[in-house]
């Protein structure tokens, strides 16, 4: 797996699609992988160039022991970008990703196409409640396809919540190209 030293890290990362398509960034959620985006990359792939990564302290990117923010996420998905020269993406979330998508829209804006922003929030939540779920990472790993929080999370693809936003992106009316017809009419075809 490709890594590139962004942000002061090294971060994980892959690549799938056309090269000569516009970049899709796909940014995973707490306690999981950039595995968590396989069931979706083959129904975007054609259409996208799509670029996922570790967020720092997952995966194969580098866990420097510190407390991390939103803004310090946001900016590895910058840096990131920057080392592979890319300066437009359109961009996809889910959950702490979604997060980290709206630090970017509101900061950056001129970086992103567009924006689809999944199971998210604008607001963080009180420190014990993201307290329990990183204990939980910390003991048990964020490995496993099930998840680890209640199914939105794990390091695996194929788990309860995986198939559910599978279902929810590409399957409403039986299309494959739901997601990317989200990003504001992206040349797909039905």
């Amino acid at each position: 797996m490709p890594q590139i030293t962004a942000n002061g890290i090294t971060l994980n990362y892959q690549f799938d699609g056309p090269e000569d398509q516009p970049v899709l960034l796909f940014s995973n959620s707490l306690a999981s992988n950039l595995h968590m985006w396989d069931p979706q990359v083959p129904a975007v792939a054609g259409d996208f160039r799509v670029l996922r990564y570790d967020s720092r302290g997952h995966g194969g990117s580098d866990a420097p022991a510190a407390d991390y923010t939103i803004d310090q996420l946001a900016d590895d998905a910058l840096a990131l970008l920057d080392a592979l020269e890319i300066e437009k993406v359109f961009y996809c979330g889910l959950s702490k990703g979604g997060m980290v998508g709206q630090k970017l829209a509101s900061r950056n804006p001129d970086r992103l196409h567009a924006a689809v922003l999944c199971a998210t929030s604008s607001y963080m939540g009180p420190p014990d409640l993201w307290q329990g779920r990183i204990d939980t990472a910390r003991a048990e790993g964020m490995g496993g396809g099930g998840g680890g929080f209640g199914g939105l999370g794990g390091g695996g693809a194929g788990g309860p919540a995986y198939k559910d936003a599978t279902e929810l992106l590409y399957e409403q009316d039986g299309k494959s190209h739901e997601l990317a017809g989200a990003f504001c009419g992206h040349g797909t075809s039905p």
